[in-house]
């Protein structure tokens, strides 16, 4: 009866939760109570089922003996399907798993009732005669009626202790809203003059934002985890370069201003009303940056004017969500694990994979904090709909090549992770994109050297033009040597001669401008050397002098230089004080700079010469890292981002050379 009831109990359970649309406390429990009691229930349904096949393997009802073999089998087939659920939950490659379960289950009941009804009173044949089941004399016989009784009672109990426990419940308590502390300066809006918004326009608790680490507890998201651990969201409000322009920040314009920076930077302080005077920067779960959560509970695109216009709805949490210790952890990831669908649709949303999504960040603009107007900053969004890999404009001449940002900054990796596809892969969280300088000073070599790399993948190209020499010699019996020079390059230069050298830079695959961000603090440039066969240096612009600057004369740098309402120079990363640019440079993509490097070939000169030309890359420049640092020499590495090599001849004219015999015939 024991037994019975429990498999009733079970089944009953199994029904409510296959056919109810409901993810409430009581659903919960109820999961739990299936899962416990369904483990429970095979041992000792195991011990009975051996003991109730001894007991009737002399017996000669073979119709009894087929159904109640056939009720096994569902039976173990419904215990291994649910064990398996248990230990291993739902995976993309498993569903399969969960509908033979739900149906072996229904049908287990079925066959269970088929089994009692042909064992008990069906007909038998027994010594080749038909008798009735009631004038056999059968072992473990038992009241069906008490049976009935007794398993509907246990059913409804169980059912009671759910329903109490599911009333009874009590969650953590969130402190949800503002208080009277909190100062508004920029109006109703508490989270202006950043753009990010929660649903209810209130204060949302910093623990159900942050607390990233629960996502990788009792073995879930661990590798997805890591990921994000090593990336530049996580360290998006303790990067030591955005803590040093944030306290200028505070210093010039108040605390309330950096509200314009926390809605990319640091959405946890914020939206939990922690960006206020007197709060230090060290808030709970700072240290997280864009957490897990807050970029998953993004529900809405506010608008597509950037700076961090999204809507946040927390998600919905399991029962014993956020509760400390082991018990708690184990049994708040058995829910999530088998029945994920709660979890799939409050933390996954369908634009997620879209540009749109990104460009709520990485889009800004700047307005109220400058005290002058709407200023446009970085735009890699715009930059990307504009270009050809959108495939969105009538520059979508090449679009079995559209790439989403995704494609360059998530790639498909390999993964065991629990939301990883068919194929094993997930999209990598490391967001690899030009961030060398958080890796390299916090000692994340892998994270590192995968950032070099990326930066070194070809997507800039570099093309050294051959100079031109209008005295040198040629072949002009049919070509005009006007013509001639103007179609093709001379096949040496000469001493003495003043080249012109043109350098070729090609945006081949940054679906945006580069560089991009925030270019009046990062460093990028051409640097040309030219060297004779001894490699004595003829001509070096772009040079790393013994300081670590780069020097300025002659140099091809990839910038902006801000200015603010006085002309003064916006240096310091405060860009609440720029309205403009003095000098701004960049490479849209698929498109090309061309520069131009003049020097002259000496008469000193030993053998050919050799031109080389890198372009190189750096963080952050070196007067905004010395600025950061205060007294620390800190020398951020520069990564090499692509280079092209040069030879050319060099001869004398023929005029020299006419002299240079002339003076060996005198013997001179």
């Amino acid at each position: 009866m024991i037994i019975a009831s429990l498999i009733a109990f079970d089944f009953a359970g199994g029904l409510y939760l296959y056919f109810s649309h409901s993810f409430s406390i009581f659903y919960q429990y109820s999961l739990l109570f299936h899962i416990f009691i369904g483990l429970a229930l095979i041992i000792p349904l195991a011990i009975y089922l051996f003991i109730h096949s001894y007991d009737v393997q002399d017996k000669k009802n073979l119709r009894g003996k087929t159904v109640g073999m056939l009720s096994f089998i569902v039976i173990a087939i419904a215990c291994a399907t649910g064990t398996y659920q248990t230990f291993v939950g739902f995976e993309k490659g498993n569903y399969w798993v969960s509908y033979v379960h739900s149906w072996v289950g229904f049908a287990s009941i079925f066959i269970i009732v088929a089994h009692i009804v042909t064992a008990r009173f069906g007909d038998r044949w027994a010594n080749g005669k038909r008798e009735s089941a009631a004038n056999v004399n059968y072992p473990n016989t038992f009241d069906t009626g008490k049976v009935l009784i007794v398993t509907t009672a246990s059913c409804l109990a169980l059912f009671l202790v759910v329903a109490l426990l599911s009333v009874t419940y009590r969650g953590i308590e969130y402190k949800n809203g503002r208080t009277e502390a909190y100062t508004m300066k920029y109006g109703d809006n508490p989270f202006y003059p950043g753009e990010a918004m929660t649903a209810s326009g209130e204060f949302i608790d910093a623990r159900l934002l942050g607390n990233s680490r629960s996502c990788s507890s009792v073995g879930c998201h661990e590798d997805i985890y890591k990921q994000w651990y090593s990336s530049a969201h996580r360290y998006s409000s303790t990067d030591v370069f955005y803590r040093k322009a944030e306290e200028y920040f505070v210093e010039t314009e108040g605390k309330e201003a950096t509200r314009y920076c926390g809605s990319c930077h640091d959405p946890v302080a914020l939206l939990s009303g922690g960006i206020n005077p007197g709060e230090g920067f060290d808030t709970k779960y700072s240290e997280e940056g864009s957490s897990c959560i807050v970029c998953h509970a993004i529900s809405k695109i506010r608008h597509l004017k950037g700076s961090g216009s999204y809507l946040l709805t927390p998600p919905e949490r399991y029962i014993f969500e956020n509760r400390e210790g082991w018990f708690y952890e184990t049994v708040n990831n058995l829910l999530i694990k088998t029945a994920p669908d709660m979890h799939r649709k409050e933390y996954s949303k369908e634009f997620y994979d879209s540009p749109e999504y990104c460009a709520t960040c990485h889009k800004q603009y700047i307005n109220e904090p400058n005290r002058w107007g709407w200023v446009k900053l970085q735009d890699q969004y715009g930059e990307w709909l504009s270009s050809h890999y959108s495939g969105r404009n009538d520059k979508g001449f090449n679009r079995d090549e559209v790439k989403l940002c995704r494609d360059c900054h998530m790639p498909l990796v390999d993964s065991d992770d629990p939301s990883a596809g068919s194929d094993g892969k997930v999209r990598s969280h490391r967001f690899i994109a030009a961030n060398t300088a958080i890796p390299w000073l916090d000692g994340d070599k892998e994270q590192f050297e995968l950032t070099r790399d990326w930066l070194k993948g070809r997507k800039m190209l570099i093309t050294v033009f051959q100079p031109r020499d209008d005295n040198a010699s040629r072949n002009t019996a049919f070509v005009d040597n006007e013509i001639y020079k103007l179609s093709e390059p001379a096949p040496y230069v000469t001493m003495g001669q003043e080249v012109d050298l043109k350098v070729m830079l090609t945006n081949a695959g940054a679906g945006h401008g580069f560089p991009n961000g925030p270019l009046d603090i990062y460093e990028s440039w051409l640097e040309v050397k030219v060297v004779d066969g001894q490699n004595n240096v003829i001509f070096w612009s772009g040079k790393v002098d013994d300081d670590d600057y780069v020097e300025k004369e002659n140099t091809r740098f990839f910038f902006t230089l801000g200015v603010d309402r006085k002309g003064r120079l916006v240096d310091k990363h405060n860009l609440w004080h720029m309205i403009g640019s003095a000098y701004k440079k960049k490479i849209m993509p698929g498109e090309t700079d061309l520069s131009s490097h003049k020097f002259v070939v000496p008469y000193w000169v030993k053998g050919d010469i050799t031109v080389m030309a890198k372009l190189r890359y750096r963080r952050f420049n070196k007067w905004f890292t010395d600025w950061v640092f205060e007294d620390e020499d800190i020398r951020l590495p520069v990564i090499d981002m692509a280079r092209a090599t040069v030879s050319i001849p060099v001869r004398m004219r023929p005029d020299q050379e006419e002299m240079k015999q002339q003076m060996s015939y005198s013997g001179n």
